[in-house]
């Protein structure tokens, strides 16, 4: 699952960009302190457009790693 309309559609909340965040929003502060397992996806090779998933808590983000 990693299509924004389809991640928006079924009630996740878009978190934004996380490489502008000073720090991580209160959502993923909830969602790690209860051990929750989340999944990554990459759109390409280089690293440049990432997503995060927590399925539980029903958010994303996007991530650029490519740094």
């Amino acid at each position: 699952m990693d299509n924004d309309n389809e991640l928006r559609s079924l009630g996740y909340k878009y978190l934004g960009w996380a490489n502008g965040w000073e720090e991580n929003p209160e959502e993923i502060k909830k969602c790690k302190s209860l051990g929750h397992k989340t999944t990554h996806h990459s759109y390409s090779d280089r690293g440049l457009h990432n997503t995060v998933v927590c399925d539980i808590c029903k958010y994303y983000y996007n991530y650029d790693s490519s740094g």
